[in-house]
């Protein structure tokens, strides 16, 4: 009998800065949804802002994105597909700023409002990610998905989202404190990004005779999520080699803990979001296994006969190549 399992790392919600996680904790809104994670990530990208609304009367909100050097321009959401939020005898109402677009509605007259849907650039191109919101002229997102990784955590106890802010969190404290902003003028609290994970498993078992499926005793038990997620931590931690993990988890998946006991003949780990990470060593994509677009397609970190590895899915560019080499040192922006 041969097994194989794929386990794939889902966000429980958009990515979100250090200063927003901050904002999250005390407003209390966002925690039912967080309090679902118990595998985070922490990166660092240039902030992302809105630039340049302007309207199509009654029709669409139009507005550029922009990310140190690189623009995506002429981006339009179509005002209609919020028409069904918006409750009878009350007008559609927008607020926007460099960081935050927030629609709302009202009654005539009225100064006061009610939110009912938002979007930050990253919680933008989530949304649009999974096809719940209609976007034009934002195919090319994955330009600003990009992030330094600095840290892969568990949180065995807790969910993740009260291990990183419930009270001081010694990694995160230790990159505020050590790292550098890459644009000047920027605040490494909003540069700083979040990502909670959940894991989603998919395995398949496949028996070598007729005999093999008449017995009851050749069905091995599906993996516990403890078991994926302490195993996921282990597996990207030791092939991305993020900086601030001290304990690279050099026996595994030789170690006969977690997964190794269950004897899986051959794991796959991916990440099945719009995101890449890169470190000093090497960079993966996230994405979705087997897909034909290059622009949807993710990497995967394979377990196999005791060893890891990373199983590339598309051709790395220069810059790809670049930045991997370069991904510890600051750029600058005017």
């Amino acid at each position: 009998m041969h097994h194989s399992a794929v386990y794939q790392l889902k966000l429980v919600a958009a990515p979100f800065s250090n200063q927003e996680g901050e904002w999250f904790w005390a407003d209390g809104e966002m925690k039912e949804m967080l309090s679902r994670s118990r595998l985070y990530m922490i990166g660092q990208r240039e902030e992302v802002f809105f630039r340049n609304f302007r309207f199509l009367a009654g029709v669409a909100i139009i507005f550029d994105l922009q990310c140190g050097r690189r623009w995506l321009r002429n981006i339009q959401i179509g005002l209609d597909q919020f028409a069904a939020r918006v409750p009878d005898g009350r007008l559609l109402g927008i607020a926007y700023g460099e960081k935050i677009l927030r629609f709302l509605h009202a009654k005539p007259g009225s100064k006061r409002k009610t939110l009912f849907h938002w979007f930050t650039p990253d919680r933008l191109f989530y949304f649009y990610a999974h096809g719940w919101v209609k976007v034009r002229h934002l195919e090319d997102f994955r330009r600003f998905t990009r992030f330094q990784l600095h840290y892969v955590g568990i949180s065995e106890k807790r969910d993740s989202f009260t291990r990183l802010f419930a009270k001081a969190h010694e990694k995160r404290s230790r990159i505020l404190g050590n790292e550098s902003q890459l644009r000047n003028s920027a605040r490494l609290t909003d540069e700083l990004t979040l990502f909670l994970f959940d894991a989603e498993s998919i395995e398949i078992q496949a028996f070598g005779t007729e005999k093999d499926c008449d017995d009851p005793r050749s069905f091995s038990a599906a993996a516990t999520r403890e078991e994926i997620i302490r195993d996921a931590e282990r597996a990207f931690i030791k092939i991305l080699k993020s900086e601030y993990n001290k304990v690279r988890y050099s026996k595994y998946p030789q170690d006969d803990e977690g997964l190794a006991k269950r004897k899986i003949d051959r794991i796959l780990f991916t990440i099945v979001e719009p995101i890449s990470f890169t470190t000093a060593k090497t960079a993966i994509q996230g994405g979705l296994l087997l897909e034909q677009d290059p622009n949807l397609t993710g990497d995967a970190i394979v377990v196999e006969k005791g060893k890891v590895r990373l199983l590339v899915t598309r051709k790395r560019s220069a810059q790809e190549l670049k930045r991997t080499r370069s991904s510890r040192t600051p750029t600058t922006t005017k």
